[in-house]
């Protein structure tokens, strides 16, 4: 098996994910369901989530442990035994197959309360009731691809699961005091098994064990604390058939310790808004929300009563939705995407007001049939109350409260025989490291990083003989060294000649243009254009060696070999001779023969009109290149456009280009009334209809280009 994702503990997860339970550990499980028991511990906040266990202290305390600070802190381990003859398939916690890119990363938040659901009685047995909500199951996680786990007989699943943390509303929010605990472990149900049976019949999550089972109880405490709550009274707004709603702004930790000192929220603080929705009425009411809320209308206001323009954030994929079923005086607490309220930019006082929608959205089944909502769920519009909110000049003081607590990590690479990797090319970007990139040589290794939070990061790695790699949404521990496994990788060359006679050029600059693969439908653009890093440079006989492409992405198998581009550059003292040029599309393991360096080209020309057409003219000029794969409908054109600079005498307008490179030539014209209607797709002007469009196929120079208007 080869190992080759996030960090060491990561990478073996379905290893450490599934085992069994040691020798002479008597903690009681649940009543047993279809040859599977479900066992219950209170567990340390401490507890690592990639490696789940339970500790001597967690045994020896199964019924109790210490006190939680909050909610959020609770911390349970669930294990899922297969007691039964026959092996069984279990729906777990982490990314699967419909997750090139993360998969085998753990999504508690999000697919905890998918397949678990918590059941809390007080001191005296009496269940702690919340708001009903019921999350659309068969919508996403199920039909993308939860990770599926199978157990033998006598083989445990075991998860850590923290219900204070996750995604809301599907949450656990309790006051301090004692508690008791069961969890419920759900496995899909047959409508949504023949669902995807009928929509993803290659998928495996349709063999998934399709019933119920519920755990042994277990005893915890969430601590009393001495401070006082800061809470606000609700601004409610005026009921409608039974609901009314109000705004609750939740602020950072440092802006609400801060707030004694500096009344006001700093300007560009990413306030929190959460819709408080309440039943007023005497009847019981559902209706349907996203678990994340958007497009609900905004509407701000200054001192002066004048409207402020908000910017609002808008997520496109397919939301998750939620069912909500309130009794009379229940209230839903329902998250917004983003408040906008950070796009304001001068200080002062502000009220604030939004339009809660239950009618803008419908979801339907693979039949066509209305999901959501349903007949009979409150379907209309709310007004929130009126709230005033203060915003002030931001201060460095801010800025510094503002940002995360960092720690130390550590990475390295090895090939699958775990034998360490001490040459090459690496880089991490994300998370603490913001937009810049955090790079260098492994010729010291592990490599120590500093200043890393609990942000995803993305490692990217080159290492001569090997695969070059991305991971996605790694994950840094604190003072743990996370291990990266590469692959061996087939050479790929080339030589670097001159077109004219031949000779091999040395030195030649090899950058990185573009990478996609041969059945994708479209390709990243390559954001470094022609400046892309350089991966390696011709011999004094010419040769390329290129020893880390990819043979196959591993995150888009299914679009089959990679495919490479490079933008080949001779070096400073041969380009007043050679000009550069583009090589690809390229596979791992080919033996390209010669790539031809032609001289630099310079070309002049005029443009012939009516005086009329001259005072109009205007035009861009560029050297597109294609970018093919064996997808002929991913054809694709990279140019980068530029003004094209005229002079007038004698009744005609001329133009002179240096430079260039051997290949296409590109002018796109105007000869029509002015302002003409331009447009471009990245740097690439995009003709119009009115654009006269004239391409020459350039090895020589040329003097003899004329372009008219017809």
């Amino acid at each position: 098996m080869t190992i080759n994702h996030l960090t060491t503990c990561g990478a073996v997860w379905a290893l450490l994910f599934v085992g069994f339970r040691a020798a002479g550990d008597d903690r009681p499980f649940g009543a047993e369901s279809h040859g599977i028991a479900c066992r219950l511990t209170v567990v340390s906040p401490e507890t690592d989530d990639d490696v789940p266990h339970a500790s001597d202290a967690d045994v020896a305390n199964a019924e109790f442990y210490e006190p939680f600070s909050d909610s959020r802190a609770m911390t349970f381990l669930v294990e899922l035994k297969n007691i039964g003859d026959e092996p069984a398939r279990l729906l777990g916690v982490r990314y699967g197959d419909g997750y090139a890119t993360a998969k085998g990363r753990l999504n508690t938040e999000s697919f905890g309360p998918m397949v678990f659901g918590f059941s809390f009685t007080d001191a005296d047995g009496r269940q702690v009731l919340r708001a009903e909500r019921e999350f659309e199951r068969d919508l996403i996680g199920f039909l993308s691809g939860q990770s599926l786990h199978e157990l033998a007989p006598g083989q445990t699943l075991t998860v850590v699961l923290r219900p204070g943390r996750f995604n809301p509303p599907l949450d656990y929010d309790l006051p301090p005091g004692d508690y008791r605990a069961t969890v419920r472990y759900r496995g899909p149900s047959q409508e949504m098994i023949d669902e995807v049976r009928a929509r993803l019949p290659e998928r495996k999550e349709a063999t998934a064990w399709p019933h119920e089972v519920v755990s042994n109880s277990a005893s915890f405490t969430i601590r009393d604390t001495d401070q006082a709550p800061n809470e606000k009274p609700l601004v409610w707004g005026p009921e409608r058939d039974g609901l009314r709603a109000a705004i609750e702004f939740r602020l950072p930790k440092y802006v609400v310790e801060d707030a004694s000192q500096l009344p006001g929220i700093p300007l560009k603080t990413n306030v929190r808004v959460v819709f408080h929705v309440q039943n007023v009425s005497d009847r019981e009411i559902t209706f349907a929300s996203e678990t994340v809320r958007q497009g609900d209308r905004i509407h701000v206001t200054n001192a002066a009563g004048e409207d402020v323009d908000v910017k609002n954030v808008w997520y496109s994929g397919m939301p998750q939705m939620v069912r909500w079923r309130l009794k009379p005086q229940q209230t839903a607490q329902l998250p917004v995407l983003a408040s906008g309220l950070e796009s304001i930019d001068e200080p002062g006082l502000y009220q604030v007001q939004y339009t809660v929608r239950f009618n803008g959205m419908q979801q339907k089944n693979a039949e066509g049939e209305v999901t959501f909502p349903l007949p009979g769920d409150w379907q209309d519009e709310l007004e929130t109350g009126k709230v005033l909110l203060v915003l002030r000049p931001r201060t460095g003081d801010d800025d510094e409260r503002a940002k995360p607590p960092t720690f130390t990590s550590a990475i390295e690479f090895v090939d699958t025989e775990g034998a360490l990797l001490e040459d090459g090319w690496f880089s991490v970007t994300g998370g603490a490291f913001g937009e810049r990139y955090e790079d260098g040589s492994l010729s010291s290794v592990p490599v120590e990083l500093t200043g890393c939070t609990d942000q995803q990061v993305t490692v990217s790695v080159r290492v001569p003989g090997f695969e070059e790699a991305q991971f996605y949404h790694v994950e840094l521990k604190p003072n743990r060294k996370s291990t990266f496994t590469l692959k061996r990788s087939q050479t790929t060359r080339f030589v670097v000649v001159a077109a004219t006679d031949g000779r091999p050029i040395a030195n030649a600059r090899v950058r990185f243009f573009h990478r996609t693969s041969a059945l994708a439908s479209s390709g990243p653009f390559p954001t470094d254009g022609i400046s892309g890093p350089v991966w390696t440079s011709s011999d004094e006989q010419g040769r390329v060696v290129l020893e880390s492409l990819q043979a196959i992405n591993p995150y888009y198998e299914k679009l089959g070999d990679s495919i490479y581009y490079f933008y080949v550059e001779p070096q400073r003292s041969d380009r007043e001779r050679y000009g550069p040029a583009f090589v690809g599309p390229v596979r791992a393991g080919q033996e390209l023969g010669p790539v031809k360096l032609w001289p630099l080209i310079d070309v002049s020309g005029e443009i012939h009109g009516t005086p009329e057409e001259l005072d109009r003219f205007a035009a861009e000029w560029d050297q597109p290149v294609t970018l093919t794969t064996d997808n002929p409908q991913a054809t694709w054109m990279y140019a980068v456009s530029d003004k094209l600079t005229t002079a007038r005498g004698d009744g005609k307008l001329t133009f002179k280009l240096t430079g260039l490179r051997a290949g296409t030539l590109r002018i796109v014209s105007n000869f029509g009334p002015r302002p003409h209607s331009v447009s471009h797709t990245y740097a690439r002007r995009d003709p119009g209809p009115s654009d006269v469009v004239t391409t020459f196929e350039l090895t020589n120079a040329r003097d003899d280009i004329v372009i008219e208007n017809r």
